[in-house]
């Protein structure tokens, strides 16, 4: 919950040292062009564990499934970190509590399923260490228990087998505890439970069967052998009650049946044979009761509820929930001190039942259920889930009494709860509702007290976005949006200059344009026109100027893909009859021309067009050579099959095409060679093989062709290495290897691009994971850029690395292994690589989904998901970096009376010595009170249904009092302090207002984004 703290004036707090040091421009909301609706999809969250003061649990939103934490209020429910980064799932499981951190495995991708651990805190939320450095390969940890402060478990790794393993939460920390069954062998422990200061667990070490074991920390032994030799009683379901540990164990004679141990051989047997001769009890659901357990067994009459003191005559059934030979329901048990309550029956009768741990103490609560749930121990009794007769399961408390047994409703339509945890006064439970899907609900035991905690997986209003392309000083995009469908739109980076540029196929139609391309000052792409189906449309960026440009097909849909331009005509391909051709046209109906290279129903499927001065090249298939490149000067007898470099049908070329010094590149089938580097110039003599990379029949079958300023570069295969980077400057002496990256199919060189001289690419060389790399085509000057996830991490998104023009430097979408995806920039340094603004809904969070950037001017414009408003349009402005600069940032979501929406707004710019600086607002409510928040860093969560855009911790600077027309000012003097060049700050102003939604009494403004500077 906001609270509005007491502050000194802003200059006051610089004066005092208040930190700005410099963390990135804000990233800002371009325009939500698809608002947020209501979601039944569920977030499915799991079993909660508790510390002091808040429970974590795994759940599932845009983020994929992943840790959160609650302290049991909507504010305080937030996910803790995005640790497999993006929409994939991390998918924490085992969740054990030692001391005040949890540790749990998850998956993060590069490093596979390892050991995590949290403190409650995004920074605290950390890998503990990469057991298996071998890329997604994780370590398989099955069990994890809490001993003498450290967290123990059990891991496979390739050396050791699965064994048992401690750490105090550091790498260094991480260690095995003993190789019990040699080599890579495995003991594989399990049921690890603590005993009279050791810990116990059952394992095996290849010399005898599976036995009990225990460490006091320090040594690891057997405790002794139930069975001699290899064979083995199986002990299972460890349970340590007082002086005593209780387990399963199966023998021949009695099947599996109830053991108990004192810890040494002659203090351990069967303390009762329950179950028929031979058959075995069924023994399940051990639970610590007084001196005892409580636990369901099966004497032959059905699955009933039992105690054992550990003794044969202290061990008895304590009731027949279901009388006569058939089993009851087995719920867990829930107790409470010298009590337990437990549900029981079957076949739609089911009851309620209390215990002391005798026949005569146990007691029906209440029955008439038609179903019955888990319970546990919660307000001072039991919660549990229950069904009546024709109902769902619905959450009930009971005191033990039978009048102190009733129904919870709660505030939202829920049904099945589940995953019911006590977490201090309250109970944290899953349960389901039409409104929202399988969500985390909260109850303090009153009616009023019960219900949805928070929508987590809320449908946040996704925009399709796509075709991003710089047109005019504006961005060009496509969108699809409730009520205009899929339609061509134009930006500026303000949300006033963020409109559609028509609406084609009106009515919630759409004209889906795709592969647009800038020709002749236009932009041309395929897409719908009413009255002529899918053709080429063209614009000149204004709604008048947008009209159909060719109708390549009149009786039907051309459908228009792949468009090039080559000179002064436009390649394309298109559907005219039954097959897809090449096209060529002018922009005018009687200068499009089809090139109909495969007669018939098929068509020739051209592919790969690529510019070589004024011809085109391309690939096609036809009857007579198959899959090979092509030419076209744009006339039909300028059109022909350069080479057939596999006589007949059978296809040659394999990858390309791109154009270096003069010739197209690519890779072919060449008889005598394999598939290797070949060139053309456009011509049939002129198109050969280049180079025989690998001597023989393998073929080195080079792909991914990227031309520099200096350069050709590209993957190939080379004397067994898995995967190499090439480059060449054009000569056979100048083709040579540049990385090589051997020995496995996870190592791998992805989006290659090219910058100046210079090759940017993302390469995993099974020690790092995904990193930015560069190449000038040297073995010396081919290195990694930054490690930006220390190990085999990924630090960099595949598909996103993009040029930003004019700059010599790339953008991508990282993640450091702290702030989640980000937009990044790098120069090709180390230093000159640097996280770009923060964007996600608190500090850490990230985005789900962060698209490659387009360069608009200064401006970059990406497609982004910052977890609250679903996929839309954002842009950052690069600028100068010691420029002064004021904008506003995010959107406002939260109005007050009349639907008036507060505005902030700058008062000249926040320069150096500025005394006058300040912070206006508008359109707020008349004659009311309002402060300005003032944060180093930007967020983006919920409240109330209102965008928080400042992040904690805040300040709020003096209160002021708006006029008539609700117009107020906040002076907010800028010191004269160089060292303060670059600080950033972010505002937003909270208004009283009676009708403000945001706790009922406020309204919030949009964000105002500020970076000092002269």
């Amino acid at each position: 919950m906001l609270r509005i703290l007491p502050s000194p004036l802003f200059a006051a707090a610089l004066a005092a040292g208040l930190s700005v040091a410099p963390i990135g421009r804000a990233q800002n909301l371009v325009r939500d062009l698809t608002p947020a609706t209501a979601s039944s999809t569920g977030s499915n969250p799991g079993p909660a564990v508790v510390l002091p003061g808040f429970a974590c649990f795994a759940a599932a939103d845009g983020f994929g499934r992943e840790l959160w934490r609650t302290d049991g209020t909507e504010l305080g429910t937030y996910r803790l970190r995005d640790l497999n980064p993006g929409r994939a799932d991390a998918d924490p499981t085992l969740l054990t509590v030692v001391g005040q951190r949890v540790f749990f495995v998850a998956r993060r991708a590069g490093i596979g399923r390892e050991l995590f651990v949290t403190d409650g805190t995004s920074a605290g939320t950390t890998l503990v260490t990469d057991l298996v450095a071998l890329g997604d390969i994780g370590a398989d940890i099955t069990a994890i228990a809490a001993y003498q402060g450290q967290a123990w478990f059990v891991a496979t790794t390739p050396a050791t087998g699965s064994e048992l393993w401690r750490t105090d939460g550091t790498a260094a920390g991480t260690v095995p505890m003993a190789d019990l069954f040699a080599n890579v062998n495995s003991a594989s422990p399990a049921d690890l439970v603590v005993w009279n200061g050791r810990l116990w667990f059952v394992a095996t070490n290849g010399s005898s069967g599976r036995e009990l074991w225990s460490t006091d920390g320090v040594n690891v032994s057997q405790a002794f052998e139930l069975a001699a030799g290899s064979s083995s009683l199986s002990p299972q379901q460890l349970c340590a009650s007082g002086n005593q540990l209780f387990f399963t164990a199966q023998t021949a004679g009695s099947g599996r049946e109830l053991w108990r141990t004192d810890g040494t051989l002659a203090g351990t047997s069967m303390v009762r044979e329950i179950g028929p001769a031979t058959a075995g009890a069924f023994v399940e659901r051990l639970t610590p009761f007084g001196a005892g357990v409580l636990f369901w067994a099966d004497d032959g009459s059905g699955l009933e509820p039992w105690f054992s003191n550990g003794t044969n005559v202290g061990t008895a059934r304590l009731v027949d929930a279901t009388p006569g030979p058939g089993s009851s329901l087995a719920t867990a048990f829930a107790v409470q001190g010298t009590t337990a309550m437990f549900g029981g029956g079957s076949n739609g009768a089911f009851q309620l039942f209390r215990t002391d741990g005798s026949s005569g103490g146990t007691t029906v609560v209440r029955g008439g259920f038609a179903g019955l749930g888990e319970p546990v121990a919660a307000f001072g009794g039991t919660a549990f889930a229950a069904r009546q007769s024709g109902g769902t399961l619905q959450l009930w408390r009971s005191d033990g009494t039978t009048a102190g047994t009733f129904e919870l409703p709660t505030a939202s339509p829920a049904s099945n709860p589940s995953n019911l945890v006590a977490v201090g006064s309250r109970l944290l439970f899953q349960a389901a509702s039409t409104n929202f899907g399988s969500e985390p609900h909260r109850s303090d035991g009153t009616a009023a007290g019960t219900g949805l905690l928070a929508d987590l997986a809320s449908d946040r209003g996704d925009t399709t976005l796509g075709e991003l392309r710089p047109f005019g000083g504006r961005l060009f995009f496509r969108a699809t949006t409730p009520g205009l469908g899929s339609e061509p739109w134009f930006s500026d980076g303000t949300e006033a200059g963020t409109a559609v540029l028509r609406d084609i196929n009106p009515q919630g139609g759409s004209s889906s344009p795709t592969d647009v391309t800038p020709w002749n000052g236009e932009l041309w792409w395929g897409g719908f026109w009413p009255g002529s189906g899918f053709e080429l449309v063209r614009s000149n960026g204004t709604a008048a100027g947008t009209a159909l440009g060719v109708e390549v097909e009149p009786a039907g849909n051309a459908g228009p893909r792949q468009l090039t331009v080559v000179g002064n005509q436009l390649f394309f391909t298109a559907t005219r009859g039954a097959g897809v051709e090449l096209f060529a046209t002018d922009g005018t109906t009687a200068g499009t021309r089809m090139f109909d290279l495969q007669p018939g129903n098929n068509g020739s499927n051209p592919s790969a067009l690529t510019p070589l001065g004024n011809r085109l090249l391309f690939v096609a298939t036809d009857a007579a050579t198959g899959s090979e490149l092509w030419s076209s000067d744009g006339t039909t007898g300028g059109t022909r099959v350069l080479v057939d470099f596999q006589n007949g049908v059978t296809s040659g070329f394999f990858d390309g095409v791109a154009t270096f010094a003069g010739f197209g590149w690519f890779s072919a089938n060449v008889p005598g060679a394999g598939i290797e580097l070949c060139r053309t110039d456009g011509t049939p003599a002129g198109t050969n093989l280049f180079a025989d990379l690998a001597p023989g029949l393998g073929g080195s079958r080079p792909n991914g062709f990227v031309a520099t300023g200096n350069r050709l570069f590209f993957r190939a295969y080379v004397n067994g290495l898995e995967i190499g980077l090439w480059a060449s400057d054009g000569t056979g002496a100048g083709t040579v290897p540049v990385l090589d990256l051997p020995g496995s199919a996870s190592a791998e060189i992805l989006d290659m691009v090219a910058v100046g001289n210079q090759l940017f690419f993302v390469a995993d060389d099974r020690q790092r994971g995904r990193e930015l790399w560069r190449s000038d085509g040297t073995l010396a000057g081919t290195t990694i850029v930054r490690d930006l996830a220390p190990g085999c991490a990924h630090g960099v998104q595949a598909g996103t690395l993009a040029v930003v023009p004019g700059t010599g430097a790339v953008t991508f979408t990282g993640n450091d292994g702290g702030e989640g995806l980000q937009l990044w920039l790098s120069d090709g340094t180390a230093a000159g690589t640097r996280q770009l603004g923060a964007i996600g809904a608190f500090a850490g969070a990230g985005a789900a989904v962060l698209s490659p950037a387009v360069a608009v001017g200064s401006t970059l414009f990406f497609v982004a998901d910052d977890g609250v408003l679903g996929e839309e349009l954002w842009r950052y402005e690069l600028g100068a970096a010691n420029g002064a600069l004021a904008q506003n940032y995010g959107q406002g979501t939260c109005p007050g009376t009349g639907n008036r929406l507060p505005h902030i707004a700058a008062f000249g710019l926040p320069l150096l010595g500025n005394a006058n600086f300040a912070a206006d607002l508008d359109n707020a409510l008349p004659n009311t009170l309002a402060t300005c928040l003032l944060s180093l860093a930007p967020s983006a969560f919920v409240v109330d249904g209102c965008r928080v855009l400042i992040g904690l911790p805040y300040t709020n600077l003096p209160l002021l009092i708006t006029d008539a027309t609700g117009l107020g000012r906040t002076p907010v003097p800028i010191p004269a302090n160089p060292t303060f060049v670059g600080a950033q700050l972010f505002a937003q102003y909270l208004v009283f207002d009676p009708n403000g939604p945001l706790f009922g009494d406020f309204a919030l403004s949009e964000g105002l984004y500020l970076r000092l500077g002269n």
